[in-house]
């Protein structure tokens, strides 16, 4: 409250950046603290007295819209919160003083059926039955390797040609068979059947001529109305070269 001549007070407030609101009736200061404009209104001439009031200098600004309902939120949730922990007892006084449940009441009473009861084991007779003792395979002997037995050659057939090479001499034999068979004018049939093998040695590195064998075999048999003729011919033939 600041007493005084009405124009030369109203000339050092709006001097010291003061402003007049007419809503709420008093002067408001921006760039100035309320200890130096204090200071400067007792050092004025002009200025009778000054009393501070104990109020706020500055009327209180209204608080926001989410300032004030997040403050609200937090009350409510700090008096909804401090309610819950007053109404609270503690668990395990809470757990003694409630009546036990019907299912806890049911698994108390098996728990002491079982305790009660006592252990019975039931022997299990099982039938006998005769030991087999199982007989364990001898080993055998191994059978001894025989040796292989060279293989018989067998005589070349018609048209083949065998070649060895024994002591550097060289030897070819071949081969033929043939048969035929005709029937004559008065009834009679004949069969014919000739095989012929030859063999020839010369020598492997100049192929000199050295020995010629060949053997030929003949059949011949014959059928008539009363009897059969077979006649059997072998003919040996050997050549030698005179050096």
């Amino acid at each position: 409250v600041v007493a005084g001549e009405t124009f030369p007070v109203k000339a050092l407030l709006k001097s010291e950046g003061g402003t007049w609101t007419p809503a709420i009736k008093a002067w408001t200061f921006r760039n100035c603290t309320r200890t130096e404009l204090v200071k400067v209104l007792r050092g004025s001439p002009d200025v009778a007295c000054v009393e501070e009031d104990p109020g706020p200098a500055t009327p209180p600004r209204p608080p926001a819209r989410h300032e004030s309902a997040s403050d609200e939120g937090a009350s409510a949730s700090k008096a909804t919160c401090r309610g819950r922990l007053r109404g609270k007892q503690a668990p395990a006084a809470k757990q003694r003083d409630a009546p036990p449940q019907p299912h806890q009441q049911e698994r108390r009473q098996r728990q002491q059926q079982q305790q009660e009861q006592p252990l019975l084991l039931r022997p299990t007779v099982l039938p006998q039955q005769p030991l087999q003792l199982l007989k364990r395979p001898r080993p055998q002997p191994r059978q001894q390797e025989q040796p292989q037995q060279p293989r018989q050659q067998q005589p070349p057939r018609s048209g083949q040609v065998q070649q060895h090479n024994p002591g550097g001499l060289k030897v070819v034999e071949s081969g033929k068979r043939s048969s035929k068979a005709e029937r004559r004018a008065d009834g009679t049939e004949a069969r014919t059947e000739e095989e012929r093998k030859e063999r020839k040695i010369s020598c492997a590195k100049t192929g000199a001529h050295m020995h010629t064998e060949s053997v030929t075999r003949k059949r011949k048999v014959v059928e008539t109305g009363d009897k059969v003729v077979e006649t059997k011919t072998i003919v040996v033939r050997r050549v030698r070269s005179k050096k």
